[in-house]
């Protein structure tokens, strides 16, 4: 049964709009000296049309975020772009970050309404990186910004994309599927959703069905691999049946840091 005002938590509980602001530090091995302490607000699968007024409030808490990028990896819409997207759109384009609001589109996105939800993030001022990087000039080095929306839109030349040099390597990834080819390519850090962290949880066994192909491995959370690092989101909305069970919607406030800093 869901857990009810005032009750202990019990098995099922009703997490849909229970929003968290993860913090986490994440220790890179390339990371230049001058971009100790760089910060990212991650989010991602706002699925607006269900539960919108928490697809708003993740906005507006990524928006008064003092960060230096705020990254979006994709699925803005379950199925269409409706006006409670231009209200999370509005939103967002009001962030204090130095370097902007950057985001890809997700597989939703792409299969339902793909060119309605690029232009809604066009008239509100994020920068779309589909398939192709961007280089970033801050006070403390190059960051490579990387946009992979593979396999929905395919990448033919993998390290042409991520190219060469001392940048930090960013890439955003809907699905952490593209991660251990990624981390073959020298990326620095790769940040994904699509898995919702399994929009259902159980105590004591996690996920119960994730979209990827390697099950539940990167279902959510931090992971490593060849000098990289991955963070998958829990991500915002939810498809299927629009609840998440102990599986609370959050946006993540990551800090980057040098080992040992």
């Amino acid at each position: 049964r869901l857990a009810e005002p005032g009750r202990r938590r019990r098995w099922l509980e009703d997490t849909t709009r229970a929003m968290h602001v993860t913090e986490i530090g994440i220790e890179l091995a390339r990371l230049p000296a001058g971009l100790e302490g760089f910060r990212i607000v991650h989010l991602s699968d706002l699925h607006h049309e269900f539960a919108q007024e928490v697809a708003l409030h993740a906005a507006e808490l990524a928006a008064e975020s003092e960060c230096d990028l705020v990254l979006v990896t994709g699925d803005f819409v379950v199925h269409r772009v409706t006006p409670g997207l231009e209200n999370v759109l509005a939103a967002l384009g009001r962030s204090r970050a130095a370097l902007g609001v950057w985001g890809i589109l997700g597989n939703h996105d792409i299969w339902h309404d793909r060119d309605a939800v690029e232009h809604a993030l066009d008239r509100h001022g994020l920068r779309r990186i589909t398939n192709r990087a961007e280089d970033l000039v801050t006070p403390g080095g190059r960051v490579r910004l990387i946009g992979v929306e593979h396999p929905w839109r395919r990448v033919e030349d993998w390290p042409g994309l991520i190219g060469a040099g001392e940048a930090l390597r960013i890439v955003l990834s809907h699905t952490p599927d593209n991660f251990r080819r990624l981390a073959r390519l020298g990326v620095d850090l790769v940040l994904a959703g699509h898995t919702h962290g399994g929009q259902w949880r159980l105590p004591f066994i996690g996920s119960l069905v994730v979209p990827s192909r390697h099950g539940r491995g990167y279902d959510q959370g931090v992971f490593e691999r060849d000098g990289a690092v991955l963070h998958v989101s829990r991500g915002v909305g939810s498809v299927g049946i629009p609840l998440r069970i102990n599986c609370p919607p959050e946006i993540t406030r990551v800090t980057l840091h040098r080992p040992g800093g």
